[in-house]
């Protein structure tokens, strides 16, 4: 796990939130490889933390992916220790197999605001943009200024801010998935 800013350091006991955006090619095969997952997850401190369907309503038709997918790791070193697992690697050949166009990095909360488990009567909308953290802080603050009533809530708030890299033998590195 690797800031995606050179030199930028990061707290390693510090909570991540990994971001999982995908498609998927069999769904059915997805729900079995999470119903092996999780008890992995489960073991090293991780915990689903939000999980949706997402349509495209605006934007580059490119980028649209189907299902949101966030899992809280306690620290990076925890979610290295799933990846290590050889059952996790084996049972990761349903994952690969079940979803397409998958998009994958580490976030770190920049939102404050505390919520219960997300209702399955709501709607959740996820503006996936680039930004400067204060930035996006400033986005925030704005949206729940338009919101006077206090029906809008922000749920999770973070900045893609860490990926995972692997060394090949030559000491070159790259991303993955990438």
């Amino acid at each position: 796990v690797k800031s995606k800013e050179d030199d930028a350091p990061f707290d390693k006991q510090q909570p991540v939130y990994a971001i999982n955006w995908f498609n998927t090619k069999r769904a059915w095969l997805y729900k079995f490889y999470s119903l092996l997952a999780i008890r992995s997850v489960l073991k090293i401190g991780g915990r689903p933390f939000f999980k949706a369907k997402c349509r495209l309503i605006e934007g580059d038709p490119t980028l649209n992916r189907k299902v949101l997918l966030i899992v809280k790791y306690p620290n990076p070193a925890a979610f290295l220790q799933l990846v290590s697992n050889k059952y996790f690697q084996a049972i990761s050949i349903f994952r690969n197999a079940s979803v397409d166009q998958f998009t994958f990095g580490f976030a770190s909360k920049t939102s404050n605001q505390r919520w219960e488990k997300p209702d399955n009567s709501n709607f959740y909308i996820l503006h996936h943009y680039q930004a400067e953290t204060a930035i996006a802080k400033e986005l925030v603050r704005i949206a729940l200024e338009a919101s006077p009533a206090g029906d809008l809530q922000i749920f999770f708030s973070g900045k893609v801010d860490k990926c995972l890299v692997v060394k090949s033998s030559t000491g070159s590195e790259r991303q993955v998935p990438n």
